[in-house]
């Protein structure tokens, strides 16, 4: 509502009047990309404590939305994935565990696709430095990626919890960093399933070739069609 204030009432009306009632097919064109990242996001799960698909689905859908509307990065809409699911009946050690790793699959992802763009921006001969760049960017993720997989085996959590009690001495805390350790068993545990792993990358990276239909259509709203090639 600010945004929209500040930046005029009229501007902004004018911006979605150019857009036409096609815009409103742009959610509807999403869903197919949401509906993946839950199911994707359920395989996380053993499957005697899977939650419904539907409350997958429903806390996917309020945590994009809490990513979209606030200044909370992508992290905030973790946190309010994991809550969705303990309000839904999950424990809460499974929901902390599956927004991790589930966040970890969401990397994975970004990184072949951001390889797979590096690689057609090259063969369209696009000028070497931003081709250069691109893959410099890549390679970065790609690290990161690496370096958090590695301290949630070497148990990440634990760690922390182990470093915050040496400077709170609170009386409570040795429980804190007891389940901060379970925590962390239980993500290993998760990355044993190797095979629950592939299926959530392979369906998360289908699902996010779906964003393709939602950007056509947008350019196509706005008059700039793109074709394939």
């Amino acid at each position: 509502l600010a945004l929209v204030v500040t930046q005029g009432l009229a501007t902004v009306a004018t911006a979605l009047g150019e857009l036409g009632a096609g815009v409103l097919l742009l959610p509807a064109v999403y869903l197919p990309h949401v509906a993946g990242a839950a199911l994707s996001w359920s395989q996380l799960f053993l499957p005697s404590r899977r939650p419904a698909f539907t409350v997958a689905l429903r806390a996917i859908w309020i945590g994009l939305s809490t990513e979209m509307m606030l200044p909370a990065a992508t992290i905030g809409s973790e946190f309010v994935k994991a809550r969705m699911l303990m309000r839904a009946g999950v424990r809460g050690g499974d929901a902390a565990t599956s927004v991790v790793v589930d966040k970890t699959v969401q990397t994975m992802v970004l990184v072949v696709w951001g390889l797979i763009g590096v690689g057609v921006l090259a063969s369209t001969h696009a000028d070497s430095r931003i081709v250069l760049t691109a893959l410099i960017g890549a390679g970065l993720l790609a690290a990161g990626l690496a370096g958090f997989v590695v301290a949630q085996h070497a148990g990440l959590f634990g760690f922390l919890a182990g470093l915050a009690g040496k400077a709170v001495h609170a009386s409570a805390w040795p429980a804190v960093i007891d389940n901060a350790a379970d925590l962390d068993a239980t993500i290993r545990g998760v990355y044993g399933r190797k095979l629950s792993i592939l299926r959530a990358c392979l369906i998360r990276f289908f699902s996010r070739s779906m964003l393709f239909a939602e950007l056509w259509l947008a350019a196509y709203l706005m008059g700039q069609a793109v074709t394939p090639l």
